[in-house]
C-alpha cells in the first residue's frame, strides 16, 4: 500500500548505505560528518523499528560505506582493511 510502517528518525549520523534484510533483522551503516569517521552497522528490527544493536568498525582503518550483503545466515560487510562476515 506504500503506507510507512515506522520510522527511526534522527539517531543516526549523517551517511547511510542500502540496506540487507534476512531473519526479520534490517542492516545498514552510518557515520559521521568529519573525515576519519568510522561509521557505524545497525540492526534494527524489521517489524518495529526497534535498535537491536550496532556496531562500530573492528577492522580498521574504516568500512568501506558499501550496502551490507545478507546470504547464507550471514552478513557481510567490506571495509577498507577486510571483508567481514557476521552472525
Amino acid at each position: 500500500t506504500g503506507r510507512t510502517v515506522w520510522t527511526r528518525p534522527g539517531t543516526y549520523q549523517h551517511y547511510f548505505t542500502g540496506t540487507a534484510a534476512a531473519d526479520g533483522v534490517v542492516y545498514f551503516q552510518s557515520r559521521g560528518r568529519e573525515p576519519g569517521d568510522d561509521g557505524v552497522l545497525h540492526a534494527l528490527d524489521v517489524g518495529t523499528g526497534q535498535l537491536l544493536w550496532s556496531l562500530e568498525n573492528p577492522a580498521k582503518p574504516t568500512w568501506s560505506y558499501g550496502d551490507p550483503v545478507a546470504a547464507d545466515g550471514a552478513i557481510y560487510v567490506a571495509t577498507n582493511g577486510a571483508l567481514l562476515k557476521l552472525q
